[in-house]
């Protein structure tokens, strides 16, 4: 699923739930710009997937329409099952980083994310005998992770000022924009890439990969694309 498409349907996500609706409460909900929401419900509109009517000066009144309910419908599909595909791929590669570090001679790493693809990359971890010394997520500060406490990401680079048993030799990027996981070389707003970093994903051809082992979603009524 690209991010396109991803978008459409978290417009109608939300147009389902909510179908009285503004271009800048929508673009807070997804984290995009107002232009950006604007335009994905102008293509909407012009596909026939909703229609609109002026409900006030600052708001309008969506409806899905026949062939909106079930492209919705569709890209929920492929959304599951790309998700599925994604998290058994982040299963194998992140696997194959924690391998080729150990062979490396690396064994102390650090985690920059502790969301779902932390989670997994913590099986590799345990796999090829790595020690996990420190957890950064600006967003789960304070949280606990497989026994870490989280820290915020402005503290990644301190290391040599901290004890021994918190230092490492790599940070696993185990984030991602879910939006485009496909970005290639992915890292927060604010912070520059350095050789300490390394990335569980970091090729396009993973996603094109992964879309290809998708299968084609059913037809369902009022589907005549």
């Amino acid at each position: 699923m690209d991010s396109k498409s991803y978008y459409d349907l978290q417009i109608l996500n939300q147009l389902e739930q909510a179908p009285s609706l503004t271009n800048r409460l929508a673009a807070e909900k997804m984290g995009v710009s107002v232009k950006l929401t604007h335009s994905i419900l102008k293509g909407l509109i012009t596909r026939g997937l909703i229609h609109a009517t002026q409900k006030d000066g600052r708001s309008r009144y969506y409806l899905l329409t026949p062939k909106g309910i079930a492209e919705k419908i569709k890209l929920t599909y492929e959304f599951m099952e790309f998700t599925t595909q994604f998290f058994r791929e982040a299963r194998r590669r992140s696997s194959e980083v924690c391998r080729d570090l150990m062979q490396a001679g690396i064994k102390r790493v650090a985690f920059l994310g502790c969301g779902d693809l932390a989670e997994i990359s913590y099986l590799g971890i345990k796999e090829h005998g790595l020690i996990l010394t420190a957890v950064f997520d600006d967003n789960k500060e304070k949280d606990m992770f497989m026994g870490q406490v989280i820290k915020p990401s402005k503290d990644i680079f301190k290391e040599r000022s901290v004890t021994s048993r918190d230092r490492f030799d790599k940070i696993l990027v185990t984030t991602y924009d879910p939006r485009q996981p496909e970005t290639v070389k992915y890292l927060p707003s604010g912070m520059t890439a350095n050789d300490k970093f390394v990335w569980i994903f970091n090729h396009n051809e993973m996603v094109e990969e992964i879309q290809r082992k998708v299968p084609t979603p059913p037809p369902v009524q009022g589907d005549d694309t």
